[in-house]
């Protein structure tokens, strides 16, 4: 029966001859959920939640001595501070996001948003260190790594996207370019 819940395999059997005569439409309907219990079987669990306190220690305790724990600690804090969903931090660049206005535009022709829905999403307000850690975040980027607006908010490796963007930026033309160790 390829569709219980709804009863579809039950009704297409109804008209089927048993030894005692046709099954009755109304024998199949006895199988049918009804719409409070179709609900109830497609309701999911509460997933357990972090606590402000528990977020705000996993942020305080994360390690920050490469370039990479940086960004993962940045990451969380930015998930936290703007609510964005993974398929979207992931696809962010630094023009996306408004420090001064606390502001990320999610433009879905650039940004992996739910149904490529444009979203301008403001920064909650968690307090805690959540906004100085990503500040810090991006003012590492742009002066210490010389990303621009192009350039990826979090990158994969940490480094490649921002040694071609500088490259770019010198006027140099396409290179591959090797990122070092981190």
């Amino acid at each position: 029966m390829d569709n219980i819940e709804g009863g579809t395999g039950f009704v297409r059997l109804s008209g089927i001859l048993a030894p005692r005569g046709p099954i009755p439409d109304s024998d199949a309907d006895y199988f049918r959920l009804s719409e409070k219990d179709t609900r109830a079987a497609k309701a999911t669990n509460a997933r357990p939640v972090p606590t402000p306190q528990q977020i705000e220690s996993v942020l305080e305790r994360s390690p920050v001595a490469t370039i990479l724990d940086r960004r993962n600690r940045a990451a969380i804090a930015f998930t936290w501070l703007t609510g964005v969903r993974d398929g979207a931090l992931i696809s962010l660049k630094l023009r996306h996001v408004d420090l001064g206005k606390q502001l990320v535009d999610q433009d879905p022709r650039e940004v992996k948003t739910k149904n490529s829905k444009q979203l301008r999403t403001t920064f909650l307000g968690v307090g805690g260190s959540a906004l100085r850690i990503v500040e810090e975040w991006i003012e590492e980027l742009r002066r210490d790594r010389l990303w621009g607006n192009d350039d990826p908010l979090f990158s994969r490796d940490g480094d490649r996207a921002g040694l071609r963007a500088a490259i770019r930026g010198y006027g140099i033309g396409p290179l591959i370019v090797m990122a070092p160790s981190i």
